[in-house]
């Protein structure tokens, strides 16, 4: 009796063969692995499927278990999951076929299949050889710690609570509710903020939530499954434990600064000073006491302090706008536009409500932006159409200046303690496209404004998504610690860093480049690595000049799989 590689290809209930040749794959693996042996399977990602297959013959028991399928962002993950029930203390290993393969050279059989042979022929190099890494296991402490009580964090902290997760909110003002606090209506559909504030503040009244107003986070360090924060409240230094971290910080609008005579005259005022407003009209019914107004758009956005669309200024000129109309029909609106942005069904709706009140609409271009006419006081506003191509001087007695949001300033503090990893603007980023909401640090979740303006009710349903997100997370390390492997993305376990400190130059390079901050200066000054953060991306064993630092799944396997695929790149 023999032991031998087995590898098992997928077809996909046969969707695979027309880009996929059989008899070259079987040809092609048996020319560079005699020993392995070749099945060839409709389906593998059932409960069951595997069963079905039979063990070849004369095979005692397979030295490694290679599975042929579909991407582990598909139904890989699920295909190792029954292959490992299957064959178990083999440890199966992932090769993708058909996203990776067979749908990108769908019109290139020849290369497609000559493709498979490299990537499973690969793949079995790699299993030969490859070494193991021990798989650590982080105990998570049974609770979460939710940065900021606006809308994102409010629905956050509900949702949690009804899954039965502990949960600490925290937030520096004495009232929740964020910006929405300021805002009277809410595009798209011009519901009211305390409609949507009501249910979610009765939510965070829930017994295991614990509210924290007025309270300043200085700092956030920590791994996965147990980070520490700490934090000023009522003028002393006060620190928690959390098992999992949720930042919904938000942003806040950029202030006029004096542009278009903000400060200078009467009348001019900022979108949220006219949301204060109308807020304060519509309570009273009470009509506006001005005949006149002129918006103008995209004040400090898309130029170089603030390359980016802010996207919810358009929405929000177009519902105040409209909200004026109704309070008084026979005020006039003007809105000056570079271009307004509303993409979507219903935000396509909200701009034709606008102008079917009565809302008028004229671009102008950077390089010519409209002048504010008056002395003391606001008279009129002068622009050039862009699109008529005519000068025009609109009479007004309010203007209103849209500017974006923009990340708060003590966002960097906390990205950088936890190793967040922020855009060229300040935002959060998430793993995108798989995964926005889970930052690359495991445990860590973002949502709401923090990671990119967004209006309150997709900020709601971004809370709510983090809050599932983080209870699996405390769920996988709820029974004796979480194995790692349960934990991380999707496929074969990525193995974790380890640093001989007899060979550690103590340079810091591989401190300075983890992307997770996993790697980290010992008390002797050599770096040491953190099993909970480890990803297993080798960054740091590329860049350590003396060798100390290994990925055992990752340095012998990668050179092997380069010298199995080095003679077909040499062609």
């Amino acid at each position: 009796m023999s032991r031998a590689p087995l590898v098992f290809i997928c077809t996909c209930h046969g969707t695979l063969s027309g880009a996929l040749d059989r008899k070259t794959l079987e040809k092609g693996i048996a020319e560079r692995f005699p020993d392995a042996r070749v099945e060839f399977v409709p389906s593998l990602c059932r409960s069951g499927d595997l069963d079905r297959v039979s063990a070849p013959a004369g095979l005692e028991g397979p030295s490694g278990v290679l599975v042929a399928a579909c991407s582990p962002f598909s139904r890989g993950k699920a295909v190792l999951d029954l292959a490992g029930k299957r064959f178990p203390g083999v440890g199966p290993e992932l090769v993708d076929l058909r996203e990776g393969c067979a749908w990108v050279h769908s019109t290139d059989p020849e290369a497609a299949s000559a493709k498979a042979v490299d990537l499973v022929s690969m793949g079995l190099a790699a299993m030969k050889v490859r070494k193991r890494s021990p798989r650590p296991r982080i105990e998570v402490e049974q609770s979460v710690l939710v940065v900021g009580a606006g809308p994102a964090g409010l629905a956050a902290t509900g949702a949690l609570a009804r899954l039965g997760a502990r949960v600490t909110l925290v937030d520096r003002l004495a009232r929740p509710g964020g910006l929405l606090n300021q805002i009277g209506k809410l595009f798209p559909h011009n519901t009211s903020s305390e409609e949507l504030l009501g249910p979610l503040l009765q939510e965070i009244a829930h017994p295991a939530v614990d509210f924290l107003p007025k309270t300043q986070i200085t700092r956030i360090q920590g791994d996965p499954g147990r980070f520490e924060a700490h934090f000023i409240r009522d003028g002393q230094d006060v620190s928690l434990s959390a098992g999992a971290l949720i930042l919904a910080c938000g942003a806040l609008p950029v202030l006029p600064e004096n542009r278009y005579r903000s400060g200078e005259l009467s009348g001019v005022i900022s979108q949220l000073e006219l949301e204060t407003r109308l807020k304060k009209l519509e309570a009273a019914s009470a009509p506006p006491d001005f005949g006149k107004a002129v918006f103008i758009q995209c004040l400090a956005a898309r130029e170089d302090d603030h390359p980016y669309c802010s996207t919810i200024c358009c929405p929000t000129a177009l519902k105040n706008a409209i909200r004026l109309k109704s309070l008084a029909a026979d005020v006039e609106v003007t809105i000056l536009h570079r271009g307004i942005m509303t993409p979507g069904k219903v935000l396509e709706e909200l701009y034709r409500k606008a102008m079917a009140a009565g809302v008028r609409f004229a671009a102008y271009s950077p390089e010519a932006p409209p002048e504010v006419r008056g002395n003391g006081r606001l008279s009129s506003v002068a622009v050039h159409d862009a699109l008529s191509g005519r000068s025009m001087e609109i009479p007004a007695d309010l203007l209103v200046l849209s500017t974006p949001l923009k990340p708060r300033p003590d966002t960097s503090a906390l990205a950088a303690g936890l190793n967040v990893r922020l855009d060229n603007i300040g935002f959060a980023c998430g793993c995108e496209p798989m995964r926005p909401l889970a930052a690359p640090v495991q445990g860590v979740f973002l949502c709401g404004a923090v990671r990119w303006p967004v209006y309150a009710e997709h900020a709601v349903d971004q809370g709510r998504a983090a809050a599932v997100k983080a209870a699996g997370f405390l769920e996988a390390g709820r029974a004796g610690g979480a194995d790692l492997t349960s934990l991380a993305l999707p496929g074969s376990w990525p193995g974790a860093a380890s640093v001989d400190p007899q060979s550690c130059s103590r340079c810091g390079q591989c401190i300075a480049l983890c992307p997770y901050g996993a790697c980290r200066r010992g008390d002797d000054g050599t770096a040491r690595v953190s099993g909970a953060r480890c990803r297993g991306c080798g960054l740091c064993a590329s860049v350590c000049p003396s060798g100390a630092v290994r990925v055992p799944e990752n340095n012998v396997a990668l050179r092997a799989m380069l010298r199995e695929i080095a003679p077909r790149m040499d062609r």
